[in-house]
Order: structure tokens, then C-alpha cells, then sequence
């Protein structure tokens, strides 16, 4: 994707210098997810009962998109381990 868009492998060895930071971006990622999952599925009702603007049930259109978006990531962050595999 880098190459299609006009980036050569000279910049690309730059990209080596995130490599010793890798643990602590999976982790920040995986983080992400967790609370943004939590106040997806679990986070409680703000609104009371009775309230003109009072929402019931999970709002599938954002379930849709983070279940999409965390397999996505979980494809690329777990890609080390398989792709040996496939190619």
C-alpha cells in the first residue's frame, strides 16, 4: 500500500525506528479497545427514566463498526505470527 501511494523502501527503513516501541503500541491499541468497547456494551443509561431523549438497546451500526475495526486490528497486530504461513 506504501509503494502505490509513491513511498520508497529508503523512507520505509525510518518505519524501523517504531519497532522498539511496538509492546507499548499493542498495548495502547488493546487499551483503546477495551474502554471503547466498555462504553459501547456496558456504560449505563445517562438518561433517567422518563426523559423525553431516553435510548433503549445497543446501537448496532457502532457494534458493527468496532466488532469490524478490532478484528481488523487484532489481524494486523497478531500478523507476525501467521503470515509466515501464508506467503
Amino acid at each position: 500500500m506504501l509503494l502505490t501511494t509513491g513511498v520508497s523502501g529508503a523512507w520505509m527503513s525510518k518505519l524501523m525506528l517504531f519497532e522498539q516501541y511496538q509492546a507499548f503500541l499493542i498495548t495502547a491499541t488493546l487499551l483503546a479497545f477495551a474502554f471503547a468497547g466498555r462504553s459501547l456494551f456496558f456504560a449505563g443509561n445517562a438518561v433517567r427514566d422518563g426523559d423525553c431523549c431516553e435510548e433503549s438497546g445497543l446501537d448496532w451500526k457502532k457494534a458493527s463498526v468496532f466488532a469490524a475495526s478490532s478484528c481488523l486490528a487484532l489481524v494486523f497486530i497478531s500478523s507476525e505470527y501467521w503470515i509466515q504461513f501464508v506467503l
